[in-house]
């Protein structure tokens, strides 16, 4: 059990335990924080580094709860309400992200995906039957599109990432086709308006018409996708 002291720099055998929680919280903390200033930090990289936060919390609050004077005291008991009160107001902060409420916009990351799936699946099914050959779908994003795709694009079709066209694409590099993909046709889908110049150096044609189709849920537009057709693949190694 953690010894209940006020911090200090002492290092005595009745404050290791305090100190050790402390030194697998606030170090990776402190860095995921310098480290946000220049990249994206994802709320669950942070994880490990509260997890021993919170263990050293419960005895902080009864220091101050039982040692500390009137006024911290009474500082103790509001802060601890303030917070109590703050999350529910988070919690509805965040759904008007998670969900289609009328006159706010919505967190395309959150939301959308199912729809986006039923979209492209159909744009699918139209290249398909337009070309009289089975289709691949290439996410051209880092991994979301292709990730949403599998599990919503349904149909039995094959969903890749960009790294078939010579970008990292995280976990996707990690599972290779299991079929050789020279000579399949593809649509290519991003969220964001795609570059054709990079497709072209992977297939024999691209559709020079990019396709920009809105998602819908309950007749409101979530948010816009491209799509590209890709004829014959020619492999990664040129």
């Amino acid at each position: 059990m953690i010894s209940v002291f006020p911090f200090s720099l002492g290092l005595i055998d009745r404050r290791i335990k305090w100190h050790f929680c402390f030194l697998f919280s606030l170090p990776f903390l402190a860095f995921l924080l310098v480290v946000s200033v220049h990249s994206r930090i994802k709320a669950n990289w942070t994880l490990p580094g509260y997890l021993s936060l919170l263990v050293a919390a419960y005895p902080c609050y009864r220091h101050l709860r039982f040692n500390s004077g009137a006024r911290m005291k009474v500082v103790a008991k509001y802060s601890l309400a303030a917070c109590l009160y703050a999350l529910p107001v988070m919690y509805l902060v965040a759904g008007y992200h998670l969900t289609a409420i009328p006159g706010v916009r919505v967190f395309r990351f959150t939301t959308g995906w199912k729809e986006l799936g039923k979209v492209v699946g159909q744009e699918a099914q139209a290249f398909e039957i337009a070309s009289g050959r089975k289709v691949l779908l290439l996410g051209l994003d880092s991994h979301y599109v292709a990730a949403a795709l599998s599990f919503y694009a349904g149909d039995g079709r094959e969903v890749f990432s960009r790294n078939l066209v010579g970008k990292r694409a995280l976990a996707f590099e990690y599972w290779p086709p299991k079929t050789d993909l020279v000579a399949f046709d593809a649509l290519a889908v991003d969220i964001n308006r795609p570059d054709l110049k990079p497709l072209r150096k992977y297939f024999a044609r691209v559709d020079e018409n990019v396709k920009r189709i809105p998602v819908l849920k309950s007749g409101r537009i979530l948010n816009h996708i491209y799509v590209v057709k890709c004829f014959g693949y020619m492999g990664r190694e040129l």
